[in-house]
């Protein structure tokens, strides 16, 4: 299926010209080293001194940071810098066209997609946004279109070697949405047509309300039929005389989502906080050999993150930072003739995932640094199935996840050679219990599983132009709560 959308845009940026500008949000490891500079005072300007960071808008500055703080493989999209006009649900569009990535969608905008690295399956890779997981412990997925790319400044695919701020569940990689900071004072509005029914509007403001601290705000819509044309062979391939050109139905969406982002700065410190809500209801178009007429999904999901750090601890380069994020969602599925499910009936499924992940940074010896990440996480999960005939079954499933992690980040020969080796254990306890309007007791089901993750990994530059990289070690990925339990 080929989309085409056509986009509208208007940007009001506010305040006159200026020959500075407030830095935008940057990362530990570039906040703990900045270059300073003064001038000398003279008769018509006062002494002053001022802090020089390069420019983050140059193009490709994204990328050659993430290279400089990564000894693996990492590629960097910035959203803003995407060329042509790109929906706002085409977030796994946008990531098909990092190397290594594979992404397969049931349905096309705004239906179900998932990723894969270099081969792997959709679980062994982790998805996560401003350093809070995604995946949930149910199914270990988590759908890309999801997650719209109004309020995402930049993604990025880590490949290989994943830095150890993520944890040890990502054998496949991880891909990480980066909120957009706000750099300036500006309104902007968007609105957009595409074919197939895709359309959608947005507006949001960004406002700088000191030097060292802005708030924003945003507000989006969008939504298509899907109703693209396919070749259907009627479920009979060696018969081509029943062949013929249908039409997708019940492939349509509409999502409505909101963001609020807080974020402040001082000399040594950073913070930021972000809610954002969506709502969207699909239908469930089903496989192409059995189309579905009737069935629809609605998903609504509360998300709160935040993050803190504080930089120059023990010295340059040394950091201390925090992650946390509350997700909560609901998901209502209706199936009322039996087309995609095991019969007819409703289904209710309310998560709640609360997530905490302290992180330290600390000089060692020369050209080299100690690093210690530890992450608590628990998960909720209530299942209410409603057959047809009034029957209601009701399944809980808890997780709760702990793990730490210890690195060695050690630079050689004029920080031409960088080697970091990292351990990371992972402990996990599940517990299922479900209980049946039928059945006499309830079923209850308790699991325990550990893990360790060494790895290892090496970059050279030999000359400037030239970048080695290569590592190894092995993931712990725990068993799902489907695989678990059914």
């Amino acid at each position: 299926m080929t989309l085409l959308f056509t986009c509208l845009a208007l940007t009001v940026t506010f305040g006159g010209p200026a020959r500075t500008r407030a830095a935008p949000e940057r990362t530990p490891e570039e906040d703990a080293s900045p270059v300073t500079s003064s001038s000398e005072p003279t008769r018509d300007r006062p002494a002053l001194r001022t802090t020089v960071i390069d420019d983050a808008s140059e193009p490709g500055a994204a990328q050659q940071a993430a290279d400089a703080r990564n000894v693996g493989t990492v590629t960097v999209i910035e959203t803003d810098r995407v060329t042509g006009a790109t929906p706002a649900d085409a977030a796994p569009e946008l990531i098909s066209r990092l190397p290594g990535a594979s992404v397969r969608g049931l349905g096309g905008l705004g239906q179900f997609a998932a990723v894969s690295v270099r081969g792997s399956t959709a679980q062994q890779v982790q998805l996560v946004v401003d350093g809070v997981p995604l995946n949930d412990g149910f199914a270990g997925l988590f759908d890309l279109s999801m997650v719209p790319l109004e309020s995402t400044g930049r993604i990025e695919l880590y490949r290989g070697h994943v830095p150890l701020a993520f944890g040890g569940a990502a054998p496949g990689g991880v891909l990480q949405f980066v909120g957009r900071p706000i750099d300036t004072t500006r309104t902007r509005a968007a609105a957009g047509l595409g074919s197939f029914g895709a359309r959608q509007i947005s507006a949001s403001h960004h406002q700088r309300l000191a030097p060292r601290w802005g708030i924003s705000a945003q507000l989006g819509y969008a939504g298509a039929e899907g109703n693209f044309p396919y070749y259907d062979t009627a479920n009979t391939p060696s018969v081509p005389d029943d062949d013929r050109l249908s039409r997708r139905s019940n492939n349509d969406y509409d999502r409505v989502s909101a963001q609020v982002r807080v974020q402040g700065r001082g000399t040594r410190w950073r913070w930021h906080l972000r809610q954002l809500w969506s709502d969207r209801e699909q239908g469930v178009a089903g496989p192409a050999t059995a189309p579905a007429s009737e069935a629809r999904l609605r998903t609504m999901q509360l998300r709160t993150l935040s993050g803190a750090r504080i930089i120059g601890l023990g010295g340059p380069g040394g950091f201390a930072r925090g992650v946390a994020g509350l997700h909560l969602q609901r998901r209502d599925f209706d199936d009322p003739r039996g087309e995609v499910g095991l019969g007819t009936g409703a289904q209710r499924t309310d998560s709640l995932d609360l997530y905490l992940a302290p992180h330290l940074r600390l000089p060692a010896w020369r050209g080299a640094f100690w690093e210690l990440h530890g992450s608590a996480r628990i998960e909720r999960v209530h299942v209410r199935d409603v057959s047809g005939v009034g029957a209601v079954a009701e399944d809980r499933h808890r997780r709760q996840t702990g793990s730490v992690g210890a690195q060695v980040e050690q630079t050689l020969g004029n920080k031409r050679w960088r080697i970091d080796g990292a351990v990371q254990m992972t402990a996990v306890r599940s517990q299922f219990q479900a209980a049946d309007t039928e059945a006499d007791a309830p079923v209850q089901r308790l699991a325990f599983d550990v893990g360790w993750a060494p790895r290892a990994a090496v970059r050279w530059q030999p000359h400037p132009q030239v970048d080695v990289r290569s590592s190894v070690g092995w993931y712990f990925r725990p068993p799902t709560l489907i695989e678990l339990f059914g």
